[in-house]
C-alpha cells in the first residue's frame, strides 16, 4: 500500500505557478459518452481478436 501511495505521489506533475492550463474540459452529454465507450470497447475486442489469429499465448497491450 505504501509503494502504491509513493508511486501515486511521485507521478504527479508539478505545475509552475502562473501557467495557464486553459479552461476545464467541456461536459459531454451521456448519450455521446455511451457511444464513445461502445466504440472503444468494440475496437479493443476487434483488435484482440485480430491479434489472437496470429499470436500465441497471452496478449497484453498498454
Amino acid at each position: 500500500m505504501l509503494v502504491g501511495l509513493g508511486l501515486t505521489i511521485g507521478c504527479q506533475r508539478a505545475v509552475e505557478p502562473g501557467i495557464d492550463l486553459g479552461p476545464p474540459p467541456a461536459e459531454v452529454p451521456p448519450e455521446d459518452l455511451a457511444v464513445l465507450v461502445e466504440g472503444n470497447n468494440q475496437f479493443a475486442l476487434d483488435l484482440y481478436k485480430k491479434l489472437a489469429e496470429t499470436e500465441k499465448g497471452n496478449i497484453f497491450l498498454m
